[in-house]
């Protein structure tokens, strides 16, 4: 919709108007609006300020991946592990620009382009089918894992908390779940509720009565939500760090990682690109985002604070677990800790950090299909939001096809996050010269070049062509070393 406020120019002499001559101001007003899922009009140009942008990009870069890194830097030489985390901080930071300068150079004024509709811009509706489906079943199986991950992490929660968790079996009632032994989170066999197929856990319950409602409203209205996580995340890696790792390292007076002598790098590269996987939010936030962000720099400094975050607490956390798990929390939540705080905080790493991530992808799936009209709000909401919590009640135990929900995830990551973005710079580099719907570099309403001006005036697509090979090389071994290393470990 668009309004218009017109104010007439009277001027005394009818002459032009200047400092000693004139009675009112002619100003003419466009104001665009929008309707949102709510059936308001809203200002476009949305209102997620510097931190809710900075706070948004980092929580979807961080999340379980990164408990994993202290046991790479405890099974390989620490500055391989380092320089390998800032490779793929770099590769994927050029990714998350190159999908903003090409939503920029297909757009129309005041456009919303979400994920999809900008490849299907680019290289046709044939893509924009496919990208539909590989960006929908990427989230949406990500979602279904991760309100599991959470929901047995809760029930774990309230074991420690209190001392039982409880569950509702169908036809044998209310039950109750004492917490894990030490014995069963080293062998990675804790499992709330494990002697029942079906069960409606006290945990479950706590996370969709929280975590569902989010997932219906706007990214906008989600954004006090991630800033609580972003804060959390900090303060509870904070505390693991000092609380945690820094005494244990006191004690043993160690200083060098690599305590096994594996130099082990085969699995290395598939465990660390897939953790900056996060280019699934950049179109729907940059929709969002307030006007003055720029978009480069927030991604830019949020790629290489989450690097910088994962070397510091891989590397501490190896110092004080020699002989660390993948997943460190096994030992953060084991009695083998020295703090009952540290416990708790482990518990509540899964529903600050993991749960409060599902109600951002619940979002982005209903705006990708609301927005570029393949289905209407109420149905893009039920499949986006709830049908993955109906799923994942019926697969709280399904220990096979959460592994294989983990290999989707996977192979759709690697296209929808990496691939895809960097073909998308190749190709608007190319079709910039040869068609006028794709705009030259510089020509974008907004300044979003993933490379600084200097390079890109006349280097874009000998850049772009180089960067596409080295990004699907790279994700090409990830991809084979991360299947290898699930396979090992099942």
């Amino acid at each position: 919709k668009r309004s218009k406020m017109d104010y007439r120019v009277v001027s005394k002499s009818g002459e032009g108007i200047n400092r000693e001559n004139y009675e009112s101001v002619n100003i003419e007003i466009e104001t665009e609006v929008r309707i949102d899922n709510h059936g308001e009009s809203r200002d476009v140009g949305g209102s997620i300020s510097w931190f809710g942008s900075i706070a948004l990009i980092i929580n979807n870069i961080s999340g379980p991946g990164m408990l994993s890194f202290p046991s790479a830097y405890a099974k390989t030489n620490g500055w391989y592990v380092t320089i390998a985390i800032y490779i793929a901080a770099c590769c994927s930071a050029y990714a998350g620009t190159c999908v903003i300068d090409a939503a920029a150079r297909v757009e129309s004024r005041h456009e919303r382009l979400e994920f999809s509709a900008i490849f299907g811009r680019i290289f046709g509706q044939k893509t924009f089918v496919v990208t539909q489906w590989l960006y929908f079943l990427n989230l949406f199986s990500q979602n279904v894992a991760a309100i599991i991950t959470t929901a047995q992490a809760t029930d774990g929660l309230i074991a420690t908390t209190i001392g039982n968790s409880w569950g509702y079996i169908p036809f044998q009632g209310i039950k109750t779940w004492p917490a894990c032994t030490s014995f069963e989170k080293q062998t990675m066999m804790c499992t709330p509720f494990n002697e029942s197929q079906y069960v409606l856990s006290a945990g479950y319950i706590l996370c969709l009565v929280t975590l569902l409602p989010l997932g219906l409203v706007s990214l906008e209205e989600n954004m006090l939500a991630q800033k609580i996580s972003f804060i959390m995340l900090i303060l509870i890696c904070l505390e693991f760090m000092f609380i945690e790792f820094v005494p244990r390292i006191y004690h043993h007076h160690s200083f060098i990682t690599n305590t096994m002598n594996t130099n082990d790098v085969r699995d290395l590269a598939g465990i660390v690109l897939f953790n900056f996987a996060f280019c699934v939010t950049v179109p729907s936030w940059r929709n969002d985002k307030a006007p003055h962000i720029d978009a480069r720099k927030v991604i830019w400094i949020s790629c290489l604070s989450s690097a910088t975050g994962y070397a510091i607490f891989g590397y501490l956390g190896a110092l004080a677990f020699p002989h660390a798990s993948d997943n460190i929390l096994n030992e953060l939540t084991s009695p083998r800790t020295h703090s009952y705080i540290t416990r708790i905080s482990g518990g509540i790493f899964a529903w600050a950090i993991i749960g409060l991530g599902i109600p951002v992808f619940a979002v982005l799936m209903r705006y990708n299909l609301c927005h570029t009209g393949v289905m209407g709000s109420r149905s893009a909401s039920f499949l986006a939001a709830i049908l993955p919590w109906l799923i994942s009640w019926a697969l709280y135990h399904g220990h096979a096809i959460l592994a294989l929900l983990s290999w989707s995830g996977l192979l759709f990551d690697s296209a929808i996050d990496f691939l895809l973005p960097a073909a998308a710079a190749l190709a608007v580099g190319y079709l910039s010269s040869h068609s006028s719907l794709i705009k030259k570099p510089h020509a974008a309403a907004e300044h979003t070049d993933p490379l600084p001006a200097s390079l890109m005036s006349s280097l874009y697509l000998p850049i772009s062509a180089t960067a596409f090979l080295i990004i699907s090389f790279a994700v090409l071994i990830s991809i084979f070393l991360q299947l290898r290393h699930n396979l090992t470990s099942s």
